[in-house]
């Protein structure tokens, strides 16, 4: 082994023991994002309204177009929700003509234990006096850390019914875009430092190498292979990874107003999905070719290699230009990234062969001698 090989495994083994870090690294943040996002889930879910009174019905108070009534608060956790939103309507039935609205004006602490919240309805004209039996309609939001929910009460005489959570406010969307930005990052790391890796072998054998690739000859088979494969496995990976990240690891719950995925969009997302897996298997078909078959998968490759980079070039340009921000800067980097591995299979199987240099006669001659 010479020198300069040499140097070349100890800069690979450098290389990898730096992505491992690196990676771990951001695989950590993102589980650290994730175990705090659903430790405040589980605060808000176990926060509940759980009781609700009429406060002032005086004649007086009617007359004068208001009531109160107190709302009623459980959080068994050791820790401190905000209620960011509180809004209730009082009806005689769920279908009846509106008596009274009444919400609040800013933000209330729930903190452990019970916590009643007082709230002011506005009674409508003409409705006088309170309707008996009483149906009550509620809406409220809590928030806590990263985490905003929505539920939906409702209560006929006594029982209380809580439909949710909802997405409410923007927070768990900036923990969903944290978490997915580190899982890029980490992505990222991988995929440029093997593509340095990959440069220093053809650089080294550049310099190095004597018995260049014969006319026809498919050169770094294993290499190409692990680049296609790389490629194809994390195509095959993306669906069911954003379903485990959205419904397990951060979880998304619906919208408050759904809207869209009915109709042809259910349909239209699944060939979407079966178009991922279809490519994906291409790419591990063709991965697999280059080892078994290399001059039969060697057009595949190339097709593979010319579209992917250019739909990654144009991709990577234009989510650079759309914003600025992380978690679009580490999808950009991957695009690049990506970009460039299929351009070193482009050049690997397309750089014109070179004829095996010629050993000078008197050098022979000497040799003989």
């Amino acid at each position: 082994m010479t020198c300069i090989e040499m140097t070349l495994r100890k800069v690979h083994v450098l290389v990898t023991v730096l992505l491992v870090v690196v990676s771990s690294y951001f695989v950590l943040q993102f589980w650290n994002v994730a175990a705090y996002y659903n430790f405040s889930k589980d605060v808000i879910l176990a926060t509940r309204l759980v009781n609700i009174e009429l406060g002032d019905t005086s004649p007086a108070a009617l007359r004068n177009g208001f009531f109160t009534s107190s709302f009623t608060f459980e959080n068994p956790t050791d820790q401190t929700a905000n209620l960011t939103k509180l809004t209730a309507e009082y009806r005689q039935t769920a279908f009846a003509t509106l008596y009274a609205v009444g919400n609040i004006s800013k933000s209330k602490t729930l903190g452990p234990g019970i916590t009643s919240v007082l709230l002011l309805f506005n009674v409508r004209p003409n409705a006088f006096p309170p309707p008996q039996p009483s149906f009550w309609n509620v809406k409220y939001s809590v928030r806590f850390g990263a985490a905003h929910y929505s539920f939906k009460s409702n209560t006929y005489t006594s029982a209380i019914r809580t439909t949710g959570p909802f997405s409410a406010g923007a927070e768990q969307t900036q923990a969903f875009s944290k978490a997915v930005t580190y899982m890029l990052l980490a992505v990222d790391i991988w995929a440029i430092g093997l593509e340095i890796i990959a440069a220093l072998i053809l650089l080294e054998e550049r310099k190095t190498s004597r018995n260049q690739r014969l006319p026809g000859e498919i050169a770094h088979n294993r290499m190409l292979a692990t680049m296609l494969a790389s490629q194809g496995f994390g195509i095959l990976v993306f669906w069911p990874f954003t379903s485990f990240l959205s419904g397990s690891v951060v979880y998304q719950p619906p919208e408050e107003f759904p809207y869209g995925l009915h109709g042809a969009a259910p349909i239209a997302a699944f060939f979407l999905m079966v178009q991922f897996y279809v490519v994906g298997l291409v790419f591990l078909g063709t991965a697999a070719g280059l080892l078994l078959r290399p001059r039969q998968a060697r057009a595949a490759a190339l097709f593979l290699a010319s579209v992917t980079a250019l739909v990654s070039l144009w991709l990577g340009v234009s989510y650079l230009n759309t914003s600025s921000a992380a978690q679009n800067l580490a999808f950009v980097a991957l695009l690049l990234a990506t970009t460039a591995a299929n351009g070193t299979i482009l050049y690997v199987l397309l750089r014109p062969p070179t004829s095996t240099p010629k050993t000078p006669a008197t050098h022979n001659l000497t040799a003989n001698v």
